[in-house]
């Protein structure tokens, strides 16, 4: 695969809860975070272009986050025997970029576990 990543990718062990409809939610383990994107575990297997809701709750500190974006799937991978998808962040408030910038940026290198 061509690498086009220009962001640091941090691997996470988190859930993160994706809207895939008007009232479908889904909880997908995430495999790794960055400013751009992040990918999913799931079953949930939506054509390249799909766009689905973001939610993504953890600690930061003593405080409780929550980031909120829209994404758009960008790609399909399998690996050990599990299915995924990689979303692409296309929208997301200033407040919850800085939040992931911090988190990207303070926690890369290592996982973490965030609250889910």
């Amino acid at each position: 695969m061509n690498e086009k990543r220009q962001r640091r990718r941090v691997a996470f062990i988190n859930d993160c809860r994706l809207k895939a409809g008007p009232d479908m939610f889904l909880i997908s383990e995430i495999r790794d975070l960055s400013m751009d994107g992040l990918a999913v575990f799931t079953d949930w297997q939506p054509e390249t272009g799909t766009i689905a809701g973001l939610e993504l709750k953890l600690a930061v500190g003593r405080q409780r986050k929550t980031i909120k974006a829209q994404c758009q799937v960008c790609r399909h991978f399998e690996e050990d025997g599990k299915s995924g998808i990689g979303l692409k962040i296309v929208t997301i408030s200033e407040t919850d970029s800085i939040t992931l910038f911090n988190i990207v940026k303070y926690q890369s290198g290592s996982v973490h576990k965030l609250l889910g």
